[in-house]
């Protein structure tokens, strides 16, 4: 999330010595053959992998890139009031009524992208699918295409005698 969240991009880790490393796959998720989905930075070479999938992978993950800023914004923002972008929640909303019931066996027709939702979606502590496993699915997923899953590459530097918490280091 350091990538797309405002803190870290308004806290700008490259003036504090952090640079963030984008790998061309943002994540994989094993398969019971021994073969791996793969979720490519690239939302088109992810799509040409998954095959027949690719259709239905680019319909679920391109509206959500397209909002990405205030689907982000919504979601971290602890929802205490209205958006001012209406169309990301409701974004959110129809894939999670459509990946988090039982609906979503069947929105695939192969393993290669249902494992790759089912591997971000397994990052809510619970059942899947549900809503809530959803959300999480198409937040994290829509971002290996976008702002990426970057590594961190460097060290905040604390001033002498500082601390990085509530007790010295």
């Amino acid at each position: 999330m350091a990538a797309a969240s405002r803190f870290f991009l308004e806290f700008d880790l490259p003036a504090r010595g952090v640079d963030l490393i984008q790998p061309e796959i943002s994540y994989a998720h094993p398969l019971p053959d021994g073969r791996a989905a793969l979720a490519h930075q690239s939302l088109d070479a992810t799509c040409g992998e998954l095959g027949r999938d690719g259709q239905a992978w680019r319909a679920l993950m391109e509206p959500l890139l397209a909002r990405s800023r205030p689907l982000v914004d919504f979601v971290l923002a602890g929802q205490r009031s209205l958006p001012q972008d209406l169309v990301a929640p409701l974004l959110l909303l129809r894939g999670m009524l459509t990946h988090g019931t039982a609906l979503a066996r069947h929105v695939f027709a192969g393993e290669e992208a249902a494992a790759l939702l089912a591997g971000v979606a397994a990052h809510v502590v619970g059942r899947i699918p549900t809503p809530s496993s959803a959300a999480v699915a198409l937040l994290l997923g829509h971002l290996a295409h976008g702002s990426g899953w970057p590594v961190a590459r460097g060290v905040l530097p604390f001033p002498a005698g500082g601390t990085c918490c509530a007790r010295p280091c």
